[in-house]
């Protein structure tokens, strides 16, 4: 009886409850990591039942609760706003309200970055591309390249070990090219950059079918058409210098019209310019409007049209008749008096380009030539004794 009554004394005393810890594994790789890198470790609880887990970080919106498992088990990968400190406190509980705690610190590091300097996104075949590569977090780095477009011209040898980049491309080239640069050092750590490069095609400008020449008389219809290669849904404009100029148009084909009118008369420095929303190129050229000789009636309208149009056929020129000159002309003058010189020197086969409205070296050599056929000093200036020979029609 004494034995049972003991027995039953010590089942009413009340449990003793078991001891509870946690600890944790050595957090792998380290306490101390590159953004990027995947951190891990596992709480290892003792005397719970059924333990859960709760995450707090030190750092704002570093890790949470997501990143621990039923199991204890944790993985995080920190990112670039990661980088700091962050104490991370991991807490365990179970249903009998046993808890205990434990703590790491890691130190999220910026790790090793590439960047580029600034490039044109956009480059013509035939033109160089040129950049340079800086890196931090790198020691002595290393650097290869590779080219998203197949097939390209781009060879290894494009990225020099001391960070910079030169290639040509040529015209196989043509089209979107990502260029991808890797920096790694002999730790194995590594950094990456891009450049997008669009390689176009070479572009032309091309003036033809210029019909009747360089030379338009009042009333005289005036064409050409404006040719391109390498240019992308091209727009045209023409613009004219001369002050009182009369509408000249050209329509989006590159047609170009112009009904010169007697206010017209003088030479008229046009300029052409062809785009796209990359590139622009441009062509100048002088047309002269020259007055009807005295007392000639006005000579009906020529309607020329482009398609009969002799592709550069140079116009008739005027004769000396057609211009009384009047001022002393030398290298450096400019102006109506001087598209007309070069019109007549053109005409007798002493000037060998279009007329210009410029008097430069060109100019006084045809001149001279011109003066000594005349027997004429040729000083390659037009003085008193040139100027009768032009007005003479000679």
């Amino acid at each position: 009886m004494k034995k049972f009554a003991l027995a039953c004394a010590l089942a009413l005393l009340p449990a003793v409850a078991s001891a509870t810890s946690v600890s944790m594994t050595a957090p792998y790789p380290g306490t101390t990591v590159n953004a990027g890198t995947r951190v891990s470790f596992t709480v290892l609880p003792s005397g719970f039942n059924h333990p859960t887990y709760q995450v707090v970080d030190s750092f704002g919106g570093g890790v949470s609760n997501v990143n621990i498992d039923s199991l204890g088990n944790f993985f995080w990968t920190p990112n670039i706003s990661d980088v700091g400190v962050h104490t991370i406190t991991i807490s365990v509980s179970d249903t009998s309200g046993a808890s205990a705690n434990t703590a790491v610190s890691v130190t999220v590091n910026k790790g090793p970055t590439a960047s580029a300097s600034t490039v044109d996104p956009f480059v013509t075949a035939g033109s160089p591309v040129t950049f340079s590569v800086v890196t931090t977090g790198l020691t002595n780095p290393t650097y290869t390249v590779a080219d998203s477009f197949s097939p390209s011209s781009l060879p290894s040898t494009a990225m020099g070990q001391d960070g910079s980049f030169r290639w040509t491309p040529v015209g196989q080239d043509v089209g979107v090219h990502t260029i991808t640069v890797t920096a790694s050092d002999s730790m194995g750590y590594t950094a990456t950059t891009s450049q997008t490069i669009t390689v176009l095609a070479p572009t032309t400008l091309t003036i033809i079918k210029l019909s009747p020449g360089y030379t338009v008389h009042v009333g005289e219809l005036l064409t050409f058409t404006a040719t391109t290669t390498g240019f992308v849904a091209p727009t045209f404009t023409v613009t004219d210098d001369f002050s009182t100029s009369t509408t000249a148009t050209i329509d989006a084909a590159g047609n170009f019209s112009w009904t010169p009118q007697s206010s017209d008369i003088g030479g008229h420095p046009f300029a052409l310019v062809v785009s796209d929303r990359v590139r622009t190129l441009n062509a100048r050229f002088v047309v002269t409007v020259p007055p009807a000789p005295a007392g000639t009636p006005a000579a009906p309208v020529q309607k020329v049209s482009p398609s009969t149009a002799s592709v550069g056929t140079p116009a008739s020129h005027p004769s000396a008749a057609a211009y009384t000159f009047t001022k002393f002309l030398s290298v450096g003058s400019t102006g109506t008096d001087v598209t007309a010189l070069q019109n007549i020197l053109i005409a007798q086969g002493y000037l060998k380009v279009g007329a210009t409205s410029y008097f430069g070296a060109l100019t006084k050599a045809a001149l001279m030539r011109y003066q000594s056929t005349h027997s004429l000093s040729p000083v390659g200036y037009v003085g008193p004794g040139t100027r009768a020979a032009l007005n003479s029609g000679k």
